[in-house]
């Protein structure tokens, strides 16, 4: 490295990794978006970017201070041998405007220069204003029609002898260089050709070097020097190069020197081009003569066509030797068909037995008005040929249409439809490549391969899925029936990792039919590393909605062993507006729980989630589709896995581990499934849990599915308590699962006329700032509130709201106490029955202490009653055999033919758990004898002062070797003041809330298990009954007639020698707005 008073550029070195971090976050303010997608950088993200490289050279600008303060990455090209590609460049916001920037990229030239590559490339955005004159003025030039390509052929010119002389004299090309540093594509059109010109100028001596941009070569030089002046270029009439159009090659020689020159030539064709007549092989140039020589041609449908302006086209090299030098002069274009047809989609399916029309696009390439006809026939339907009579006018776009009835009994599911165009000029006819278009029948149990040979492509299609694999690299895209929903996974073999040559590497395949299923294999030996072939294997079953990934890597070598991994990357990059993949929320399951993500944030993302396997739970990342509500994802193998890595909460990245494979061996890095249209989380883990978890899934996880972290989350660390008109001091406790940076302020929300503050250090607080993320980490604030000494809602949802990056509420619901009033527990006789009453201020109820345990006389302060019941009598009430009425608490198996089983004599005792207060009811079953005979429950109804509430927790201990599966409910005989007259239910279905009236047709709501509820009402009476957020139950409605039943139930099951705890909750005159706060308030 050589050091300036400016700093100074060298390589990087893994000792630089923390530092190189810091510089990378520093990007971030210049870089749209944030660089590296806005996650910040860490050293282990360095490293494992950077350590393990195929580049060039990673350039490390430094400043005097020691400080790095630019990047630049320096690549093999994937596709051209001969020309490198710069990944990224980039300066700190403070070095900005002094010239690191520049002398990156000049270093970036003399590595080219010194390492033999004749190009150098790189990509950047239209918007990048500072930077496009910056790339232009050492020598890139702006691919026109590209948002941005750019390219460099400066290392080439520096390595050819005729240009070397020029710069022997003129060593300081940068301020030689003659160039209009414009923000806009770079299409200069000179003698009908699309060029790039390097012009060089210095006292009277000049040099300008010609690029043809489609051949990506030079095409002529014109050179001063030293009073002697040569020019030797190559031009084609036009640089669109049409099928069947005749075109012209002429050579231009200008010769400025002192004697006469001998020109030898030597013409390298293109496939399918036909000359007029030769060009001569040599040719007499006096000194002081200009001479053109041009030669007519024309190609044929075998010529290579155009495929993009990313690609060099198929050139004419035109190889001259002038005096001391041999030049290579590059000359191509646009080569096309001069009308060409063209599909929208690469192929269709259709009914069988019914005519279908497909149509067809029919291009005229050209500027001039063609005729002709298209033949065409299907391949497998006898008499289906064709013949369609075409004149377009200059640059039209038109259609034909070819009707195709699949026979019912064809043998086959796919039909080719084979397409020709022919054109007519001047009397003679040419032949422009045929276009082929598959056709497949909409059948059960579909499989089919096609290949779309124009794209290098082939397709997997079943009835449900569909594979398309890019011969060229081996991208494979999974998609679903319809065609949509891409999902790309890409291969790399390393180490070292980064632009890989096998980028652009030739697949062959091959179909494996295995029972129902089907796998298509990509084959290669990579370039990249020797020796390995590798394997990519697609594995897909009709009526299946998953497709299943491997690759197998074999030493091919015969006289070494090989040290090879992969990484592979799946989902999309960047920006992705396919709707068919959008999704909102994503989760992973690692340390031990299920963490929510979103698509939006970078809370999930790597490096804030270590790439660490170990940290894996399961082996799965799953999403919520937006378009559809179903779940998808991805599965893996865990074997050979070293590190994982996440984007949004959804798989990103798997890198096996390094292997060493010895001669004939074979090894497979990575093992993975895509899994798409599940019904639910609960579905996509036991899908998961049959491919590879082998599990014990747990019954409620079955049913409910997992209890869900939020990556951010805030909760009261204890009770959720407050009184009225008194001060509450309460701790919150916020969970990171990341580190993510979250700067920004914390402000509390609260209902009109109350007041609160944080409670800090410095004393009560208006704001305060978010604390510092750790990774799976708690943090606690304190909370001073103090609601209003009277309020007619006894529950409320305050919130704390931050604001930063995002503005963010979190919900914390609360309950509130008088503190006057109490809740008051009395002995009492009811119809000369032991009962236990039980009120607060503001309801009141009873507790049949003998037998049940039932909910009886429930009242408002305004002594309205809401439940019927026969107290101290159980008699038969519709279907319910043994009913005594009020709320009664039921316990079955659902392996019961009849639930209602007869009431088990029960012991209640009153109960205090913190400000909670209410009667506690034991009991041992022992009239249901086939299922649950011996099993100990406990019922517990719970209030609060002067509150509306009654909180209610069945709890069973399981203290026998069996593992209990049981339904806790309560079933509740309702009737608003001793009546069903006006009775009106509401309860929640289908994204509403539906109300149904009084009415005398019977009616049973749907049992929801997620915001499970339901109110019954009359005027301003109510009762609700209610499923907190996270249970594993529902509630369900029924209007038998003479009978309105609410029946509250969960699911449990209890292993030997454990606990389980079910919890409801019912409400007395509360409106239904408050409902959801209710449910979250007891979560």
């Amino acid at each position: 490295m050589t050091k300036k008073a400016w700093g100074y550029i060298t390589v990087y070195d893994p000792s630089m990794a923390e530092k190189a971090a810091e510089m990378f976050n520093a990007f971030n303010e210049l870089w749209p978006g944030g660089f590296g997608g806005g996650t910040p950088y860490t050293d282990q993200r360095v490293h494992d970017w950077l350590d393990q490289t195929s580049a060039l050279a990673d350039l490390i600008a430094i400043d005097d201070d020691g400080e790095l303060v630019g990047y630049c990455g320096v690549y093999p090209h994937w596709r051209d041998p001969k020309a490198a590609y710069v990944s990224v460049l980039g300066v700190i916001p403070k070095v900005k405007g002094k010239k690191y920037g520049k002398r990156l990229l000049l270093k970036a030239l003399e590595v080219c220069k010194e390492k033999g590559i004749f190009r150098m490339d790189l990509h950047t955005w239209s918007g990048n204003l500072e930077a496009v004159p910056l790339y232009k003025k050492v020598g890139l030039f702006w691919v026109p029609e590209t948002t941005v390509y750019m390219q460099d052929f400066l290392p080439g010119l520096m390595q050819i002898p005729f240009a070397q002389e020029w710069f022997a004299k003129h060593p300081d090309w940068y301020n030689c260089f003659q160039r209009e540093l414009e923000q806009e594509e770079d299409k200069e059109i000179i003698d009908g050709m699309e060029i790039y010109q390097y012009i060089f100028e210095e006292g009277g001596d000049k040099l300008v070097a010609e690029v043809d941009r489609y051949g990506w070569g030079f095409c002529g030089f014109h050179r001063i020097l030293d009073d002697e002046e040569l020019s030797i270029k190559t031009r084609v009439k036009s640089h669109d190069i049409l099928m069947g159009v005749p075109n012209e090659l002429t050579i231009f020689i200008e010769n400025g020197t002192d004697k006469d020159l001998t020109i030898g030539i030597i013409i390298d064709s293109l496939k399918g081009l036909t000359w007029s007549k030769p060009f001569p092989q040599s040719i007499l140039v006096k000194k002081g003569e200009s001479i053109e020589i041009n030669r007519e041609f024309v190609v044929d449908n075998t010529a290579e066509t155009f495929k993009g302006n990313e690609r060099s086209s198929a050139v004419i090299n035109s190889r001259l030797s002038v005096d001391n030098y041999n030049f290579l002069l590059i000359t191509s274009g646009k080569i096309q068909p001069a009308v060409k047809i063209r599909s929208l989609e690469d192929f269709e399916r259709i009914p069988i037995g019914k005519e279908s029309v497909i149509s067809l696009d029919l291009i005229n390439n050209s500027k001039m008005t063609i005729s002709g006809h298209v033949d065409s026939f299907i391949q497998g339907i006898e008499n289906s040929q064709q013949n369609h009579s075409f004149k377009l006018k200059p640059e039209e776009i038109s259609a034909i249409q070819i009707p195709i009835t699949i026979p019912i009994d064809a043998g086959s599911n796919q039909f080719i439809i084979n397409t020709t165009p022919i054109i007519e000029l001047e009397q003679q006819e040419a032949i422009m490549p045929a276009f082929y278009y598959s056709v497949l029948a909409e059948v059960k149990g579909l499989t089919e391969l096609i290949e779309i040979k124009e794209q290098n492509e082939v397709y997997l299609i079943a009835d449900m899925l569909g594979i398309k694999a890019a011969l060229e690299g081996g991208t494979i895209n999974f998609t679903k029936g319809e065609g949509n929903g891409g999902m790309p996974i890409r291969h790399q073999t390393g180490p070292p990792y980064g632009l890989s040559l096998d980028r652009t590497l030739m697949y062959d395949y091959r179909l494996i039919k295995q029972d129902k299923s089907s796998i298509l294999v990509l084959s290669a030996e990579s370039r990249q590393m020797p020796g390995l072939q590798i394997e990519k294997h697609i594995k897909i079953s009709p009526g299946q909605t998953e497709f299943e990934y491997w690759v197998t890597y074999t030493n091919l070598d015969p006289s070494s062993a090989l040290f090879v991994g992969a990484r592979t990357s799946v989902g999309h990059r960047g920006i992705s507006l396919n709707p068919f993949t959008s999704f909102e929320s994503s989760y992973i399951p690692i340390n031990g729980k299920i963490i929510q993500g979103n698509s939006f944030t970078n809370f999930l993302t790597d490096p804030l989630i270590p790439n660490d396997p170990t940290i894996w739970s399961e082996t799965w990342t799953a999403a919520e589709g937006i378009l559809k509500n179903e779940i998808f994802g991805w599965s893996w193998n865990p074997k050979n896995i070293s590190k994982i890595k996440v984007q949004n909460g959804m798989l990103s990245l798997l890198e096996s581990e390094t292997m060493e494979i010895k001669q004939g061996q074979s090894y497979r890095p990575v093992h993975l499934w895509f899994l798409f249209d599940m019904n639910s989380l609960v579905s996509f883990r036991k899908r998961w849990n049959q491919l590879i978890g082998n599990k014990t899934i747990s019954y409620l996880d079955q049913l409910k599915g997992p209890e869900i972290t939020k990556a951010l989350e805030m909760e009261f660390e204890k009770d959720n308590i407050l009184l009225l008109g008194q001060e509450n001091i309460k701790k919150v406790i916020i969970t990171f699962v990341s580190p993510y940076p979250l700067p920004g302020k914390l402000t509390l929300k609260l209902p009109q006329d109350w007041q609160g503050a944080f409670l800090t250090k410095e004393g009560k607080q208006d704001s305060i700032p978010m604390p510092e993320p750790a990774p799976f980490s708690n943090k606690r604030i304190e909370l001073e509130i103090i609601p209003p000494k009277n309020t007619n809602s006894l529950v409320e949802g305050i919130s704390v709201h931050f604001c930063g990056e995002f503005e963010l509420d979190f919900e914390l619901p609360v309950l509130l106490v008088n503190p006057k009033q109490k809740v008051l527990i009395k002995k009492k006789e009811l119809a000369n029955e032991d009962i236990l009453e039980v009120s607060n201020g503001r309801l009141k109820f009873c507790i049949s202490s003998d037998i049940g345990g039932n909910l009886i006389r429930l009242e408002d302060d305004k002594q309205r009653s809401f439940l019927l019941d026969s107290f101290p009598e159980v008699k038969p009430r519709i279907f319910f055999a043994n009913h005594l009425g009020g709320l009664q608490p039921m316990i079955f198996s659902l392996k019961q033919n009849n639930p209602f089983n007869e009431l088990e004599s029960v012991e209640c005792e009153s109960v205090t758990e913190g400000s909670w207060k209410g009667v506690q009811c034991s009991w041992t079953i022992q009239k249901e004898k086939e299922y649950l005979l011996g099993q100990k429950f406990k019922m517990t109804y719970l209030t609060l002062p002067g509150s509306n509430i009654i909180k209610i927790k069945i709890a069973h201990e399981n203290s026998t070797k069996r593992t209990i599966a049981f339904v806790g409910s309560l079933l509740a005989d309702i009737a608003l003041q001793g009546t069903l007259e006006k009775n009106v239910i509401e309860f929640p279905s289908t994204g509403q809330i539906w109300t149904r009236n009084p009415h005398q047709k019977a009616f049973i709501s749907p049992l929801l298990m997620d915001n499970s509820w339901a109110r019954v009402y009359r005027d301003d009476q109510s009762i609700v009954f209610v499923v907190p957020e996270k249970s594993s139950g529902g509630v369900v409605v029924l209007n038998l007639g003479p009978m309105i039943a609410g029946w509250v139930l969960a699911f449990a099951q209890t292993k030997p020698n454990e606990t389980s705890m079910l919890e409801f909750a019912i409400i007395i005159n509360q409106s239904k707005e408050k409902i959801s706060t209710i449910q979250k308030a007891f979560t």
